[in-house]
């Protein structure tokens, strides 16, 4: 009977379908509230038997007020109950959408009441209702666009094929939801995110209508390896609306968080590579406030900055973040019971907890190995230091961050202790073994660094640092503040030459610039130190203090024995200008002449040079220098005043003499002593200026005079008494001079030309003014002796060795 009915209801629909079909149509319009446009309507009973479909062609459903379209779709298809339809209740039960794309409209907050058997609320709170006896729900390849407040924020979902069944019991609907999905974009204020990677939904959802509560269970969403599984209840009561959801993530891979984040942030958090699975509960409610909590563990963690050669492993990272309510960010807590962070050998573990999100008040305890056999590879491509050890530490902080990470000073109240201590520490640095002792620490305690018993050796000779550094948690966070330092340094044994060697110089071979040192740096470095080399120099017992004040370099009393004597330096190095200004005074106590010449390399000279020297040197020196930051000297800008005296001195085989030996015997030349010499050099405009001296002796003397420049050209002027002198040159070159006259003359000289190519000349007009003026006083002596006016003095008898005194 059952079937008889069912095919007679066949052959009416058949018949009469050009009539059934508008009714059919007009009442899914009804159901929608909404207008529905389609090309083309087809109708088949028996695809469905015992339902009707109804497929439509080419649809566009509007919203309300038919300004928009909601739905645009290839086909759509509709499947009523036929006992309900030969009732004519047109009904709807199940629902088909292939190709299409659905744009959701933007909610509106409208008053609700619950409706009768035939209708429920819309899950999503569109402002149109579905019929209660919807069994059914497809969507094949449908684009289902979300959008926000703002023009600018949406959300788009590609929903490659869902499935959704409804069952209404009792005024409860429940619905299982699955399939597969592409979150293409989600553009919602900071949050850019997009896809193309489908994901998996399984998900059954309960809604009691009296109470208008949603019950979520069994729900999990699967993107390749990733799986998220939810649970929880909400309501869109508008009396009383709430939400309270638990989502479970036990392994979730942080490049998928990741696509989550500001592309602006997100670019710079992956120049560091970071990998790794996450696991995490999340808590999220909304009441009268809004809160959220989190547990988390981060499992196979890793970074790999771009400086770095090798990854650093981030493990066992536990913690929770708690946020009570996101209003008020102040009684938010994130707590990291464990982290540990591991390069190589090296290793950084501890716990932080940060309360308080507004203020972000900071507690960090950790422990550090430093394991350098390991760390350095890892650092750099190669390393010829060739550092072994191992540095041991610990610290513990509490401030709060915006000391930390704002331009400002740190606050009273913070307090950071540590400790860093030496275990077998040793490395080579340009050729220099620097080994430290296991005493070795260093004390943090909140800004102020204690460098105490830093002790060890260079090159087996021992050294220790002790002192402080003040400010240095300040500087981190703004270098406008400077470092302050004071410190002590004892050394046996200094080769600065060797250390110096690659340090001042960058991968380009140019000199280092090395005065940002005075800009950070402020404070002073008492030294004692027994010996220094430097390429040539030799220094023993230094003494003294070095400051760096308001972008000074500052020397101050700094003693040391030097090439047999003592020197004191003092002076400063000003960095303030684009150039260095250097300003030196030194005094040097009987420093040995031929050492101080070897020591500078002769001045980068070859005229005179420690071979031809003797003696000890008593000198006052005062020189300013302009300098470029590389040290490059500007010498137009050298100025210097030397006052030097020189005790026992000794000339030897100094070629320039030789060429006197036409008028001053040549064993008098090869080896000239003196007992002591007196003069003050000046230096200007590139130029070496010797006033006069003169040499007494009982064989003869010479006066001296002239200039140096730097770029070797000399003018030197010679005066030769003719007492001893050699009497056959000069007659050889004025034949009508009598011996006898050139009693108390002079012989001018003049010795010109450059370092390397010179020349003796003759002043011959100078000479003979000369006599002239010998013979007018001679005449005028003579007179007054036969006048009985005066009475010659007996000349005193001096010794006949070759000592010459210089006045």
């Amino acid at each position: 009977m059952l079937t008889s009915s069912l095919l007679a209801t066949g052959v009416y629909i058949y018949y009469y379908q050009e009539q059934i079909i508008p009714k059919a149509f007009q009442a899914a319009i009804s159901a929608l509230k909404l207008p529905i446009n389609a090309k083309h309507v087809e109708i088949s009973l028996l695809k469905d038997f015992p339902r009707l479909s109804l497929l439509l062609h080419q649809v566009t459903i509007k919203d309300s007020e038919n300004t928009n379209n909601i739905l645009v779709a290839d086909q759509v298809g509709c499947v009523f109950n036929i006992i309900h339809f030969l009732k004519g209740k047109y009904i709807l039960e199940q629902l088909f959408v292939n190709q299409g794309t659905l744009s959701i409209p933007v909610q509106k907050q409208v008053a609700r009441t619950v409706r009768t058997d035939n209708a429920i609320e819309d899950a999503l709170q569109a402002n149109f209702t579905f019929p209660v006896h919807l069994k059914k729900l497809v969507l094949n390849d449908v684009k289902c666009i979300y959008p926000g407040k703002l023009s600018s924020e949406q959300v788009i979902i590609h929903t490659q094929k869902i499935f959704a069944k409804f069952n209404m019991q009792n005024q409860h609907l429940s619905m299982h939801v699955k399939g597969q999905a592409v979150i293409q974009e989600i553009a919602y204020k900071p949050i850019s995110y997009a896809s193309t990677i489908p994901i998996y939904i399984s998900t059954d959802i309960e809604y009691n209508l009296l109470e208008q509560v949603y019950s979520l269970h069994r729900s999990t969403i699967k993107q390749s390896n990733n799986t998220l599984y939810l649970q929880g209840t909400w309501s869109p009561n508008i009396v009383k609306p709430y939400i309270d959801i638990q989502l479970k993530a036990p392994r979730l891979a942080i490049s998928k968080i990741l696509a989550f984040i500001p592309a602006v942030y997100r670019e710079q958090v992956l120049s560091y590579g970071p990998k790794g699975k996450l696991a995490c509960n999340l808590q999220f409610t909304q009441r009268d406030k809004t809160s959220i909590a989190v547990d988390f563990k981060l499992h196979e963690g890793s970074l790999l900055p771009k400086n770095l050669k090798q990854s650093i492993q981030v493990e066992n990272v536990v913690g929770k973040l708690t946020i009570p309510n996101i209003q008020e960010l102040n009684t938010s807590t994130l707590q990291v019971d464990n982290y540990e962070v591991k390069l190589g050998a090296s290793q950084l573990s501890g716990s932080i907890q940060l309360n308080d999100f507004k203020k972000l008040y900071i507690k960090n305890q950790a422990k550090i190995v430093l394991d350098f056999p390991t760390l350095m590879p890892a650092l750099s491509s190669s390393s010829d230091m060739h550092p072994t050890g191992q540095l041991i530490g610990h610290w513990d902080l509490n401030t709060s961050l915006d000391n930390i990470l704002k331009h400002n000073a740190i606050h009273k109240s913070t307090s950071f202790k540590g400790q860093l201590s030496a275990q077998g520490v040793q490395f080579i640095y340009n050729q220099t073994l620097f080994q430290l002792q296991e005493c070795v620490s260093l004390l943090l305690q909140d800004n102020v660094l204690h460098i105490k018993d830093v002790a060890g050796h260079i090159e087996g000779k021992p050294f220790v640092l002790s002192g402080t550094i003040d400010n240095w948690s300040t500087f981190l966070g703004d270098n406008q503040h400077k470092l302050h330092f004071n410190a002590k340094l004892y050394a046996d044994y200094l080769a600065l030459d060797k250390i110096l060697q690659v340090s001042t110089m960058q991968h380009n071979h140019k000199p280092m610039d090395w005065s940002w040192l005075t800009t950070y740096l402020r404070g002073e470095l008492e030294c004692d130190i027994e010996e220094v080399i430097y390429k040539r120099f030799r220094g023993n017992k230094i003494r003294g203090r070095f400051k760096i004040v308001e972008q000074q370099l500052i020397a101050d009393a700094i003693e040391l024995i030097f090439a047999g004597g003592k020197a004191r330096l003092a002076g400063s190095i000003s960095t303030k200008a684009d150039s260095l200004e250097i300003y030196t005074y030194a005094n040097l106590q009987n420093v040995q002449l031929p050492a101080l010449f070897y020591t500078f390399e002769n001045f980068n000279q070859r005229f005179l040079e420690d071979r031809h020297l003797g003696g000890h040197v008593c000198s006052d020196i005062e020189l300013t220098i302009q300098t470029d930051k590389q040290l490059h000297i500007d010498v137009n800008s050298l100025k210097a005043d030397i006052a030097v005296q020189l005790h026992n001195g000794l000339l030897r085989d100094f070629e320039p003499m030789q060429r006197l030996s036409a008028y001053v015997p040549e064993k008098e030349l090869k080896l000239l002593r003196f007992s002591s010499l007196k003069n003050n050099i000046h230096i200007k405009d590139q130029t070496i200026h010797i006033p006069p001296m003169e040499v007494h002796t009982s064989l003869t003397s010479i006066q001296l005079a002239g200039t140096h420049t730097f770029d070797g050209k000399i003018a030197y002027n010679l005066v030769v008494p003719l007492r001893n002198a050699n009497s056959e040159e000069i007659r050889r070159q004025m034949p009508e001079i009598n011996e006898e006259a050139l009693a108390g003359l002079n012989l001018y000289l003049k010795l010109e030309g450059t370092t390397q190519n010179y020349a003796l000349r003759y002043g011959n007009s100078l000479f003979k003014l000369n006599i002239k003026e010998n013979l007018k006083r001679q005449g005028t002596i003579l007179g007054d002796i036969l006048q009985g006016n005066a009475a010659p003095k007996q000349a005193k008898e001096l010794s006949t060795d070759e000592y010459f005194d210089f006045g």
